[in-house]
Order: structure tokens, then sequence, then C-alpha cells
């Protein structure tokens, strides 16, 4: 794993990066980057949503972190939102499986991340995305942003750059 570009030789060729990372600073040299599947993303939502917002959110927080939507491996939600349109067309639109949780997965690790007595009053559990992003894998890189009505947090498995 490289952490720094300019240590590289500069008397080298080209370069395959494979990386999650939307931008690479300094890279002056022929490249090819490969887009690794490392990047799970938990959504919860209201009623409704449509999916253009949601890709959008997903998109602006994705690039907030500088990291490329190539690399979304899943997407995942709790059951009650399972027939949700607009999540499933995010899905979808990223190319992405759309994974569900129950609300006894959620419990068994809600303890672990920040509550919401609203949420808990509404469908039964504390939080959904940052449970999800967690039970899809990875570390969390990003924990619960909210986007209007939208929820997300982003996991990564660090298996690659």
């Amino acid at each position: 794993l490289v952490e720094d570009l300019e240590y590289i030789d500069k008397k080298i060729k080209g370069i395959i990066l494979v990386t999650s990372q939307k931008e690479i600073a300094n890279l002056d040299i022929p490249h090819t980057i490969l887009r690794p599947k490392n990047i799970n993303i938990g959504i919860g939502c209201r009623r409704g949503v449509e999916a253009g917002r949601i890709i959008d959110a997903i998109e602006d927080k994705l690039d907030f972190l500088n990291l490329s939507k190539n690399s979304i491996k899943s997407i995942g939600t709790v059951e009650i939102k399972k027939d949700e349109k607009g999540i499933i067309e995010s899905a979808r639109h990223f190319k992405s499986p759309l994974e569900i949780f129950t609300i006894d997965q959620i419990k068994e690790i809600e303890e672990n991340f920040p509550k919401s007595q609203f949420v808990k009053d509404t469908i039964g559990v504390y939080s959904v995305a940052e449970p999800v992003a967690f039970l899809l894998g990875g570390e969390i890189v990003s924990g619960k942003s909210k986007h209007d009505g939208i929820t997300i947090s982003i996991s990564k498995e660090r298996k690659y750059g």
C-alpha cells in the first residue's frame, strides 16, 4: 500500500493504482486506476424520498470524502425500508446490491452508535445508517450524516486503498 506518490521513482514509465480515492494528488506519470469494490453505504430515509435526492446525497458525501462512486460495493437499509422506491432505485443507479437487515440484527449492535429516540419510536431501533454500514462490512469512515430526510453512513473495507 503506497501512501504517498512523491517517493515513486520518476524513471517509472507508468503505474497501476488500486484505490477507492476519487482524486489522486501529484500524479504526473502515466497511470491506470483500478477501483476496488470496498465502499459500503448504510441508508435511512423518510418515507417517499425520491431516488435523485438519495443519489445526490451519496455523491455529495463521497465527494467530500474523496471516494469514488465506482468503488461502491453495497448499499443497505433496514427491513422496514426494503420497499422504499428511492433506496431501491439508488442501488440500481450505482449498480450495487441492496442488502436488507432486520430490526433484530440492528438491535444486536445499536449500542455502539449514537441514538435517536425519534428513530426508536418510529421503527424500533435507535439508528439505521451507521449500524447498517457496519453490518455491511469495513470500518466506519463517515458516521451518520443528515441530508434533508436522508441519513447516510459509509464504511470502507481496508483490503485496498
